[in-house]
């Protein structure tokens, strides 16, 4: 199999507050599930036990610390040290004391030739290899915690040539595993270093977790995730305005209070990185993709977050924010191809041995590619298929049974997809021909780019959807049946032509890029007394170039679309041919 370097991939476990310790060889297992999203440059681990009165501080040093950490007062009750090609790991296990705060501050002026990445409850765990490597060099297979985090790939920002630039990066009793790039890192890097901190690695994520640290003293929880991801009133946005985190990214963070553990999973505003989360009876969960929670558990609930989201638990008090309800189903009868113990690449090999056109496969989670450069084939598909299902789908009709994740149907010409659950970020990219019918709701850029060439796509959705619904879009139509209480932002941003129709009434507001003319006006007329010949009028505008209508559908528009309906209805044994009696949102494009 080969692995080619991705997009980072994460994932985190808590376990609920009457369930057993959790395995370390179920975060191996998770973290390994997505070992194609990163490479051999960097992966580790961090785990926290609640009920532990054992501190640790860990170090990357050529040299024993323990004497020098006795002069700050800590009393070194055993240590052990590791070597990872050459670079030696030190654990220190100590007892807590006033000076354990101040390591973070005096790091890199006491120890410049030494690291300590990790010190307070949490266990820190990092190297350079793939997760598997890591995980058999500090025996993680061997442990047991109430939460976990791991990561795999080393930060964007780095080498990733020596182990403390991998993740997770940590701060006390804060640890952190992130996936992208955080633009606001020179503010927030400002930020930290205003409380006397200096980055040791240089790195976003490390920032990050200095940010959490600092705001979660002074704030409970909630406010500081708030803080973090700019869900604050105007006055508190220009207070914390170097705190709050901006760019591309999905991240999960570990944080243990003292009287609670907390997992919390963030995505950014515009949701460019992939973050799914998940609870069952006994565990939540976040990851990259549907497939590393399936692995350890068929019957969680997953459901992705939506844009510029969070979701927060706590071991004692369940889940805080970020709850979304989802689908999982499982299938029992006969099957073509068992996808258990197949790559995650090799589906269509499996089918392409097959000589039917009619084909069911069991046991997908997180399988990539299915049905690319298939023809004429009916596919059942149960489980949660990974990214890039039916990508230039042509003629196959494939059916699945559970949730998909992102960039499913990109430029797809012909055929039909039906999925029994929800859809991830941009389903339908660019998308020419044929029909996609998600039963339950859709993420972030569904339709972005979609056109017609002779034929007329369409994308039919029974609940909600993400921002930028139709962004770019050249042509088609997509529909929306379900009520629009939490419709996304941005709607038919930059659209061409073609049409969307959306049940009810839609807030003009989320239609289209809105000009902040309010802000705009005032530095219009502050440019004016510099030039008199600016005319303000020129650059206000507050039309799209779109058209918005809220009514009835017209004959021909209700003989068009009943005919997607009635399919939609009779795979999903719905009576939504009903809900066309009402009245919908039209934004049509003008080009």
């Amino acid at each position: 199999m080969r692995y080619i370097p991705s997009g980072c991939g994460i994932f985190a476990m808590l376990r609920k507050n009457k369930s057993k310790k959790i395995p370390g060889k179920y975060v191996v297992s998770g973290i390994s599930e997505v070992k194609h999203r990163g490479s051999d440059r960097g992966a580790g681990y961090a785990m926290f036990n609640f009920d532990s009165n054992n501190y640790y501080i860990r170090a990357f040093s050529d040299y024993d610390i323990k004497e020098d950490l006795e002069r700050f007062g800590f009393n070194v009750l055993e240590s052990d040290r590791i070597n990872l090609n050459g670079v030696t790991d030190r654990c220190y296990h100590v007892s807590i004391n006033n000076n354990m705060m101040l390591l973070e501050r005096i790091n890199n002026k006491i120890w410049p030739d030494s690291r300590i990445y990790s010190y307070g409850k949490l266990n820190v765990m990092k190297g350079i290899g793939y997760p598997e490597d890591v995980a058999k060099l500090y025996d993680i297979d061997k442990l047991s915690a109430d939460m976990w985090l791991a990561h795999t790939r080393h930060p964007t920002n780095s080498p990733g040539e020596l182990p403390f630039w991998s993740h997770p990066f940590s701060s006390f009793n804060v640890a952190i595993v992130h996936n992208g790039d955080i633009s606001s890192f020179g503010s927030n890097a400002r930020y930290i270093e205003s409380l006397g901190i200096k980055s040791l690695v240089g790195t976003d994520s490390e920032a990050v977790a200095y940010l959490f640290n600092d705001l979660v003293r002074k704030n409970d929880v909630l406010k500081t995730v708030k803080i973090l991801s700019g869900d604050v009133s105007d006055d508190l946005k220009r207070y914390y305005k170097n705190a709050m985190l901006d760019g591309p990214y999905s991240m999960a963070i570990g944080y243990d209070s003292g009287s609670d553990l907390y997992l919390i999973a963030m995505v950014d505003r515009h949701k460019f990185r992939p973050i799914y989360v998940g609870e069952d009876d006994n565990y939540y969960y976040v990851a990259s993709e549907i497939s590393q929670i399936t692995e350890i558990s068929r019957n969680a609930m997953i459901w992705p977050l939506k844009s510029g989201s969070y979701f927060i638990a706590s071991m004692k008090n369940g889940i805080i924010s970020g709850f979304d309800k989802n689908i999982n189903l499982s299938y029992t009868g006969i099957y073509d191809i068992d996808a258990e113990n197949i790559e995650y690449n090799k589906i269509n090999s499996e089918i392409m041995k097959i000589n039917k056109n009619n084909i069911s496969i069991i046991n997908v989670h997180g399988h990539k590619y299915i049905g690319m450069g298939l023809r004429n084939l009916n596919i059942k598909i149960y489980g949660n298929p990974g990214n890039c299902l039916a990508n230039l789908n042509d003629k196959n009709n494939i059916e699945v049974f559970g949730n998909v994740l992102d960039d499913c149907c990109d430029a797809m010409s012909s055929g039909n997809v039906f999925i029994h659950g929800s859809a991830g970020d941009t389903l339908g990219q660019a998308m020419s021909g044929g029909a996609i019918y998600i039963k339950d709701s859709t993420q972030s850029r569904t339709g972005i780019q979609m056109r017609s060439y002779g034929n007329v796509p369409y994308i039919i959705i029974g609940k909600t959807f993400g921002d930028y619904l139709g962004e770019y879009m050249a042509g088609g139509r997509i529909i929306v049946l379900g009520n629009n209480k939490n419709t996304g932002r941005f709607i038919g941003a930059g659209m061409l032509s073609g049409k969307i129709y959306i049940n009810g009434r839609v807030n003009k507001e989320n239609i289209g890029i809105k000009n902040d003319n309010k802000r705009l006006l005032t530095a219009l007329k502050n440019l004016k007394k510099f030039d008199k010949n600016i005319n303000i009028k020129n650059y206000i505008k507050n039309e799209d170039n779109i058209k918005i209508e809220y009514r009835y559908l017209n004959d021909d528009e209700l003989n068009e679309i009943s005919v997607h309906v009635k399919i939609y209805d009779e795979h999903f044994n719905t009576k939504y041919i009903n809900r066309l009696k009402n009245r919908f949102t039209i934004i049509s494009g003008l080009h």
